[in-house]
């Protein structure tokens, strides 16, 4: 009963309740493996990674060479950070004929987290000369081509964003995508998708498209609404609701790259390109400058909890202790969320003043951000949010870095305002922290 139970949930895609089954099935039989495999699975397919290990490791155990098993292994590994053994599950899973192309491009991704890119460049056009139209491949293949620079390359697979996640693009019935066709004259609706800090990023575009000539309207999150309607030539901003008639073209605003060919030195680099009151909000509170507070740093240490990234992106608040025990320098929290618990977590001694007592809007954030003389950010909105108002900032990368701060430089093409802060190797956030350490030292002089 129990088992049909189990294998009823699996099917139909209940992958917690078909572990919590089974496991109510091996706590009776425990030395049944069969068993303790389907556990793993299931808490891998439910994204439970790091409890899945414990029960794949034990399966493994009698089928060294199960294909399955190996496959949820080297996931699992890689999901939890443990990179280097993953590469060794994914390769053994080649060798023993489970090459597919998910495989390698598992294989890739791995490789792309140890930093050995080349290898990954490799794997992927394996994957696409033994399947031509291997669309994550493509994509993925895409989003390194950018990473190394190659914007003309990387374009085109970056296009096939949603296409490699079997996602339909967005669409407006009777109104032609936008390819580069004269918009003298013309509105022009244009779309945000993925992040907040995508959205400002791409957002330049606009102005480009105003300078051409057209009315311009964003969709976008309400959160950013207010930001969007001071770019130059956009005449509306926010949730479609009733601004989406007489509109001539439409394109996602992650497309723009591709059509106006950018390459990364011909990035649209007018900063800032968008604008908040320069009156300090009432609902902010910053320490006026004195002998013993020369400089105000603003600090942001986490990004969205629910990113993809964000085990390799965000920094626990603790790591920043080095710099907050500074003397010459007033830091203030810019961070809102279930983060801000960190800071109790501190001595009083250490703690960040923040800035707002709750969540505010990012005008009011932004227009905090410039009254201080800094903003230290890891990679989430907030760092797009101070280079689009070209305000200094530092920006903290993982070794592993999204495409968009590409490899082996510390400026940023897209924001010329901010500095690039990269760790040396995997989790190295200590190295990071030491070269800030050192980079202030040198800022506060």
């Amino acid at each position: 009963m129990l088992l049909k139970l189990a294998e009823a949930a699996f099917a139909q895609g209940a992958y917690d309740d078909a572990a919590d089954w089974y496991q109510k099935i091996y706590e009776e039989i425990p030395d049944n493996k069969n068993i303790c495999s389907k556990i793993g699975i299931s808490l891998a397919q439910h994204g439970k990674f790091e409890e899945a290990l414990k029960f794949l490791i034990d399966a493994l155990k009698d089928h060294p060479n199960d294909k399955i098993l190996l496959n949820f292994m080297g996931l699992s590994l890689s999901q939890t950070g443990d990179f280097i053994n993953a590469e060794k599950y994914f390769r053994k899973l080649i060798r023993f004929g489970g090459g597919d192309d998910f495989t390698l491009s598992n294989l890739a991704a791995v490789l792309n987290e140890l930093g050995r890119f080349d290898e990954a460049e490799r794997i992927y056009k394996t994957s696409l000369r033994r399947r031509p139209d291997n669309l994550v491949s493509q994509y993925n293949l895409g989003l390194l081509k950018l990473l190394k620079g190659n914007f003309m390359q990387g374009w085109q697979g970056f296009e096939l964003r949603n296409a490699a996640k079997g996602i339909a693009d967005f669409n407006m019935p009777n109104v032609k995508r936008w390819q580069g066709e004269c918009v003298d004259g013309c509105r022009i609706f244009l779309y945000s998708e993925q992040g907040l800090g995508d959205t400002i990023q791409f957002a330049r575009y606009a102005a480009e498209l105003a300078s051409f000539g057209a009315e311009v309207i964003i969709q976008c999150d309400d959160a950013l609404a207010d930001l969007m309607l001071t770019i130059d030539g956009v005449a509306q901003a926010g949730l479609p609701n009733n601004f989406i008639k007489d509109i001539d073209y439409y394109t996602s605003l992650l497309s723009l790259p591709k059509v106006f060919q950018t390459k990364s030195e011909s990035i649209p680099g007018r900063c800032p390109y968008i604008s908040v009151p320069a009156e300090l909000p009432k609902m902010a509170v910053l320490d006026k400058k004195s002998e013993l507070i020369k400089h105000r740093i603003g600090l942001v240490w986490a990004g969205n909890a629910k990113h993809k990234s964000d085990r390799t992106r965000s920094i626990d608040l603790k790591f920043f202790t080095p710099l907050l025990a500074r003397k010459d320098i007033k830091f203030y929290s810019l961070q809102a969320g279930e983060s801000t618990a960190e800071i109790d977590l501190l001595e009083k001694a250490l703690r960040p003043s923040k800035i707002f007592p709750n969540k505010r809007p990012l005008t009011e954030v932004g227009s905090a951000m410039q009254h201080l003389d800094l903003v230290i950010s890891v990679d989430t909105s907030l760092a797009h949010l101070a280079g689009a108002l070209s305000i200094p900032v530092w920006t903290l990368i993982s070794f592993y870095p999204d495409w968009r701060w590409m490899l082996n430089r510390s400026d940023s093409p897209w924001y010329p305002s901010m500095r690039l802060f990269r760790q040396p190797n995997i989790g190295n956030w200590h190295a990071v922290i030491d070269e800030v350490g050192q980079a202030l030292d040198t800022f506060v002089s």
